[in-house]
């Protein structure tokens, strides 16, 4: 028993938003579970929110917009 899906909110305004999905998708791969990176937009963020799967592919990456992330997953 561990963990299936980690939900990361972030608020990054810097340019470092590639080194942040490059830490949410070597999490991913390590604990062998979902990740959801979500940043903000505006004065919250620079966007880019990403989700990966337990190998650590990249599910879908949004761009600088609001947008839903469309990706289901399957716990089982």
């Amino acid at each position: 028993m561990g963990v299936e899906v980690i939900l990361h909110p972030v608020l990054t305004t810097g340019i470092d938003r590639d080194v942040d999905l490059a830490i949410a998708k070597s999490t991913a791969a390590m604990f062998q579970c979902y990740v959801f990176d979500i940043n903000g937009l505006g004065a919250g963020g620079n966007g880019h929110s990403a989700a990966f799967d337990p190998s650590g592919r990249q599910l879908f990456q949004a761009d600088v917009q609001h947008q839903i992330i469309p990706v289901e997953i399957d716990l089982e």
